[in-house]
Order: structure tokens, then sequence, then C-alpha cells
């Protein structure tokens, strides 16, 4: 057998020479002649158009003792706590597992970062990029949290951490990772979580700490604008993305008074822990605290916390109010059952004796004249009462303005607006004022008869004491007829024209 052999290296190869089973030398492309009389020497070829050496581990850690393979190749050894990023060419490639790797320096362009899967938490710069690949869900759990919410981590169920919207992942290295989403910025923690987690440090790095007394409140406010109030206890909001503003108040007495009250105001949140009350300009308020009269309210707006006393507000409008009475079925003293409406009107004076009084001072002001007219219209007989309705409304109202100032009220007026009457006796009053009218109408005629007989018995008696005032009626008399007949008449003496006149006609 030839103890000289020949062997062509082709072109992008590599080859390795192995002498009894050891790597021994690295030939480059080309044609290569060997002295070989006992057999002992083996060559392979390795391609470099692919990044990667592919071998078995064994000739890999061999390759990588040689000197000769350090000018073209890069080797990585990552230890069973480690995984290695890596880029080709400026792009994620993907992740590698715990083993030995080799790749060619010369192929294409290779970044490797080696990260440490002790620390669960994957953390790097191109996280966003890197988490969306399929090669990084194989290795990591990925979890997406939406813009308003945050993330509450557990590993192994020890707290891990809080963080905000975005992408988090966490290496699969055997541990239970328990993840809980929160809406933002508070952590959705209980009083007794919160204060371990912050006498051990572990949120210092997440989040901020309100710490809120029995006897106080927290004006809290994000990037500038108001958020809420929140009442005794311990709270922890999230650092990123939140620039707060946290005023602590003091809540020992019941009122809430504040700079920026129509602010906090327009939001829904507050009124959970405010009472608030509106007093109109043409109003007033009786404020009680615990049971006891305490002060009035002018026109304004007023707020008070919700758990801190008993706080009650009464409000009056002082205007002029108008109280109908509708309806009320009521019998006269001569036993005629009939239905009256009236109507009145007052204001409130002394809104403390309104509220302190009765309960309702308009209701009680509404029985008390039911009971006054019902007591006036039942003295009276129905010919009384429709006579002189004027009267009845005079006497009602001298007795419930003595009612109503004992309410704190003024009775401006009352009056009697309808007496309306059942239907047989609404007929039998007709018949009695058509035979009035009637009776009326007789007297005005025999009156009116009298009258004339009157006048012309006076009107004889004249003519006949001047015959001059005769004469003058018959021309009169003559003067009506020409006009109507178109005739000429010739006077002459009284007696002659006279009867002329009558033969004419």
């Amino acid at each position: 057998m030839i103890p000289i052999k020949y062997v062509n290296i082709p072109y992008e190869h590599f080859g390795l020479v192995y002498r009894d089973g050891r790597f021994v030398k690295l030939l480059k492309p080309g044609r290569t002649w060997y002295f070989d009389p006992l057999m002992r020497v083996s060559i392979g070829k390795l391609w470099q158009g692919k990044p990667w050496i592919e071998m078995p581990a064994t000739q890999l850690r061999q390759l990588r003792e040689s000197p000769a393979i350090q000018e073209h190749a890069a080797f990585i050894d990552l230890k069973d706590t480690q995984r290695a990023l890596v880029w080709l060419d400026g792009r994620f490639h993907g992740i590698l597992e715990p083993g030995l790797y080799a790749y060619w320096k010369t192929v294409v362009e290779v970044r490797v970062e080696i990260m440490d899967v002790r620390n669960i938490l994957f953390r790097h710069d191109e996280a966003d990029i890197i988490l969306k690949t399929a090669a990084a869900k194989r290795h990591l759990d990925v979890y997406e949290t939406a813009e308003n919410l945050g993330s509450v981590v557990y590993v192994d169920g020890r707290f891990h951490g809080v963080y905000g919207p975005g992408t988090i992942g966490y290496w699969k290295n055997g541990l239970t990772v328990r993840r809980e989403s929160f809406a933002l910025p508070w952590l959705p923690m209980n009083d007794n979580e919160l204060e371990k987690l912050r006498e051990d440090g572990q949120l210092d790095a997440f989040a901020s700490f309100v710490d809120v007394q029995d006897n106080q409140r927290a004006l809290v406010w994000f990037n500038g604008r108001f958020h809420c109030i929140l009442g005794p206890g311990l709270y922890a909001y999230l650092k990123e993305g939140h620039e707060a503003r946290v005023n602590l108040i003091d809540a020992t007495m019941p009122q809430f008074i504040y700079d920026e009250l129509d602010v906090i105001f327009k939001h829904a949140e507050a009124l959970r822990q405010l009472a608030v009350y509106e007093i109109a300009d043409n109003e007033q308020g009786v404020l009680y605290q615990d049971g006891k009269f305490s002060e009035l309210l002018s026109p304004g707006r007023y707020a008070f916390w919700k758990d801190v006393g008993n706080v009650r507000v009464r409000q009056y409008d002082l205007r002029e109010q108008v109280l109908d009475v509708s309806g009320q079925e009521i019998m006269t003293a001569d036993k005629v059952t009939l239905r009256l409406n009236a109507v009145l009107s007052y204001r409130i004076v002394d809104v403390r004796k309104a509220a302190e009084t009765v309960k309702d001072a308009e209701q009680a002001l509404y029985r008390e004249l039911q009971l006054i007219i019902r007591a006036e219209v039942g003295g009276r007989t129905l010919d009384q009462l429709l006579t002189d309705k004027t009267a009845v409304a005079h006497d009602a109202l001298k007795s419930i303005q003595q009612k109503a100032e004992d309410y704190g009220l003024e009775v401006k007026g009352l009056g009697i607006r309808d007496v309306i009457l059942p239907g047989d006796m609404k007929e039998l009053l007709n018949q009695v004022i058509e035979a009035e009218k009637a009776a009326q109408a007789n007297v005005i005629k025999r009156r009116e008869e009298t009258a004339a007989m009157r006048s012309q018995l006076n009107t004889a008696k004249m003519i006949e004491d001047n015959p001059t005032l005769l004469r003058l009626r018959e021309l009169e008399t003559v003067e009506k007829i020409a006009e109507k007949s178109n005739l000429q008449i010739f006077v002459g003496d009284g007696q002659g024209l006279t009867k002329s006149i009558v033969k004419l006609v």
C-alpha cells in the first residue's frame, strides 16, 4: 500500500486531520499530500456555507483545543444555567440551550449574548423584538399585558415583581410562574401583604406606598390629573409611567374644605368618599352633626366625609310656593255635600324651625289647611257659602297663618278656587236661580210700564194746559208723514190742517 496519500479540499471547506482519532491539523482549500504508512490518519471535511459547525460535542471539544481553529471559528460553551441569544447579520436568530457550539467567523456576522436563567425574568434592550419570535416562545413563557393593566408575578408562590403594560418573558427553567393582572395604577394586595413587602423592600424598585391613617384621607393626582380619594389603609401604586402627587387631609372634622373642590367633584370616584350638597341661590340649608344643629348653610357647594360622624343637611327653597288643596269633599251646615278646591301661597321664613318642628313642613301645612277649610265650610250653610266665598277664605287665612308661623312658614294668601256641587243639587240650584231671574224680570217689566204710563199722563196734562204744545206735536207728525209719502202740505189753521191730513190719509 502506498504510504503517501492525496486529498483535495474543495472551496469553502476546511479539512480536519485526525491521527488515531484525535484532531491534529486544519487543512485549507486545495490539494494536499500526506504520509500515512500505518493508516492512522483520517481526514474529514467541513463546509463553511453554514454558520454553525455541525459535529458531535466530543469532536468540537477537540477542535476548541487547537490553536489553528481559533482563527477561523468561535466556540460557545453554555452551562445548565445559561442560554445564548444569537444574531446573524444583525437579525435575531434564536436561543441556544446548554451545550457546546461553534460557528465560523468568516461566513456571517454572528453576535452572541449569554444569559443567566437563574434570574428568571428575561430582560434585554431588544426584548420587544425577541419575545415576538417563535424561537423565544420555545424557551420563554411570554405574557402580554394590555395598555391599562399591570401584572404581579409570583415564582413558586413567592412574590417576584410588578410590571406595567407591555410584553414580559420568563425563562422555562422548571419554576412555576403565576401572573395576576390588575387595573393600573394600584397594586391588588391587601394591607398585610403590602406591609410585608414594604418591610422586605421587595417593592421598592417597582412601587411607591401611600399610608393613610384612620383620621386621614388622601387626595391623589397622577400625571397632573385628579385620580381618586383614598380612605384609611396602606396602598401601593406602580411607579412606571405614573408621576404622582398625594395630599394627606386631616379628616377629624366632617366637613371637607379644599381649594380644588370643583375639580374633585367632577370625578365619580370622589363621591365614594364624599357626600356633596349643592345649595342653590334661592335656597338655604340646615346642617346637623351627630343629631345636633350645627349651622345654617348659605348658597354654595358643601362636601362632608361619609364615614366621619353623622352628617345631615336639609335644604329649603325660600321662594314663594303654591299649595293646591283639590277635591275636598265637605258637608255644609245644612247637610249639603260638595267638593271644594282651594289654593294657598306661602314661603319659608325660618328654615331651622321648619326642619325641627315637623318632618315635612309642606305636608303639615297641607293637613292643617284641610282641617281649617272643613271647619269653616262645615259652619256655614250652602247659601252662605255661595253668597260670600271670600269670607270663608278670609277666616281660613287667619287660622292657617297662626299654624304656619309655628312651622316657620309665612302664608301670603288663600283663595277658594272652585265649589263643585253634586249633579241633583246643581239642577235644583239652577231652577232656583232661573225662578229668581224670572221674578226679577217681571218686576223690572212692571216698573217700566208704570213709568211709561206716568210719563203719558204728565204729557197729556201739559198739552191740556198749553195748546201750543199740541200744535207742535201735530207739526212733527205731519213732517214724518210727508217724508215717507213725498207729499206737499199747505198749512192753514190748526183745525183745518188736522182735518185735511185725516182726509188725505
